[in-house]
């Protein structure tokens, strides 16, 4: 998986790549790094949280169009490749927990395409790594869970964000991209919220961009999230289904409520003291 970006920020798989065959190898390398590590440290199956996504997997293969009962099951791009991969392969914890790798090495692989064409090989492989080794991640692709689909895609949204803040002739395309990523990246995990207060953020800063360009990225953004509501508009009577149900009362026995600061009411989106 590599995503490679042209002189002037189209983005082209593999091009960035093609044009310098020794780089194949570091990529390939790196791959196969993070593959070694995601058995070296393999956890599997915990029946935490883990087994609320399986039966989400589960209702995706066998009640098409599914919608889930519970927060964990419509977190869909933690979902949708689960079903995909057991489908496949059956039911088991390699096979449930195979699309936590792909992401992962996904993480490092976008890192390491984008940095060496905006800076250098060297600074790539030096950041690609870090990411293959951050032990968060190394142990949470090892698990089924919404942590790494989340990173990969708000990191996604962030290197197309700085890569059309260098190529204003696909200016617009980029922006565009950045922000629909940003919608899926929420939708993997409501944490992505914390990527949409930075862009505010940038917003208000006029970081780069002149402040009307990010509302491209807000129009990204809104398809995104868009066909996710039209979906369970249609499939669920309720395009809200997924905003109500994380921020709804989960009933969760081992989520006790929050003291001090906060706005959960022992559902996911969590506000804590620092």
């Amino acid at each position: 998986m590599s995503i490679g970006v042209s002189r002037d920020g189209a983005i082209d798989c593999g091009r960035a790549l093609t044009a310098h065959p020794s780089r194949w190898w570091l990529a390939a390398g790196l791959a196969a790094l993070s593959a070694s590590i995601w058995l070296a440290t393999f956890v599997g199956y915990t029946a935490s949280d883990d087994a609320a996504y399986l039966d989400g997997a589960r209702g995706w293969l066998h009640h098409f169009p599914y919608v889930g009962t519970q927060w964990w099951q419509v977190r869909l791009p933690t979902v949708l490749p689960i079903a995909v991969s057991i489908g496949l392969l059956g039911e088991g914890e390699y096979a449930m927990t195979l699309p936590g790798l792909f992401y992962q090495a996904g993480i490092v692989l976008v890192a390491f395409t984008f940095l060496q064409r905006l800076s250098s090989v060297p600074v790539a492989v030096a950041a690609s790594l870090l990411l293959a080794t951050l032990p968060v991640d190394v142990m949470e692709s090892s698990i089924a869970d919404a942590v790494v689909p989340m990173v990969f895609f708000a990191g996604l949204s962030l290197w197309l964000f700085i890569l059309a803040t260098r190529r204003p002739e696909r200016q617009v395309r980029l922006l565009l991209a950045a922000g629909a990523v940003a919608g899926i990246a929420e939708i993997a995990h409501e944490a992505a919220v914390g990527i949409i207060l930075v862009y505010g953020i940038l917003f208000l800063e006029g970081f780069a961009i002149p402040r009307r360009r990010y509302w491209i990225m807000a129009g990204g953004f809104a398809i995104a999230i868009g066909l996710e509501m039209l979906y369970y508009g249609l499939a669920a009577g309720d395009p809200f289904h997924r905003i109500e149900m994380s921020l709804g009362d989960a009933h969760v026995a081992d989520r006790p409520v929050m003291t001090g600061i906060g706005m959960d009411k022992t559902g996911p989106l969590r506000v804590r003291p620092v």
